[in-house]
């Protein structure tokens, strides 16, 4: 059985994104970007983005939107051990720093 990693945010990264993970695994093809006024936008694809009023939206669309991914793309579930799979590859943060000064 999985442990249940619930969902996280690795970043910023250049652009102000955020890579997306769900229970562990990225979801290929999406990211997330902050906002001052602390909404995000849910970016697919770079294409297309709905925004979200807090992260706590986010994380919702984030979830059922990374298992409604692994379907449509033929595999039973996000995170399934099946050959080839782009909808199981793990990622996790180590740490997140707050000032840049931090990182050199």
């Amino acid at each position: 059985m999985t442990p249940n990693y619930g969902v996280e945010l690795v970043g910023p990264f250049p652009g102000n994104s955020w890579r997306v993970v769900v229970d562990g695994y990225v979801l290929p093809y999406v990211d997330a970007e902050s906002c001052d006024d602390g909404t995000w936008f849910f970016r697919v694809d770079n294409r297309m983005s709905i925004q979200v009023p807090n992260r706590a939206e986010l994380e919702r669309w984030c979830a059922i939107v990374g298992q409604a991914m692994a379907v449509a793309a033929g595999y039973p579930c996000l995170g399934a051990k099946e050959k080839l799979n782009r909808f199981a590859c793990k990622l996790s943060a180590i740490e997140s720093f707050s000032d840049k000064e931090k990182l050199s």
